[in-house]
């Protein structure tokens, strides 16, 4: 059950990753800070400002991309720990199929 969880867990938390890369448009400081830096009030150099916010996006989208390499591992991690059990489960259930039929 712990290894199913991992692996729900893993897919749920790249959903939500995708989620959040996707609506960086729509983040109040994201969006304030680029009017400002187009307005003018944010006492930037202009190609300063942009390669400001261009630099917030991408730092957002490289760690959205590094908790989406987590959360595979977590995924790899729990179907890996799935065929353990099962294979310990089909093992103990065959030596003991054999026993019960060495008994009879």
């Amino acid at each position: 059950m712990t290894a199913i969880g991992i692996v729900i867990g893993g897919n749920v938390g790249i959903k939500i990753n995708i989620q959040k890369i996707e609506n960086m448009d729509n983040n109040p400081i994201y969006i304030e800070l680029s009017e400002k830096v187009e307005s003018g009030e944010l006492e930037v150099n202009k190609n300063l400002g942009l390669i400001l916010i261009q630099g917030m996006r991408e730092a957002h989208v490289d760690a959205g991309s590094y908790l989406d390499s987590i959360f595979k591992i977590f995924i790899y991690v729990g179907i890996f720990l799935i065929f353990l059990v099962l294979t310990l489960a089909f093992v103990t259930w065959r030596l003991f199929t054999k026993v019960s039929v060495k008994r009879d």
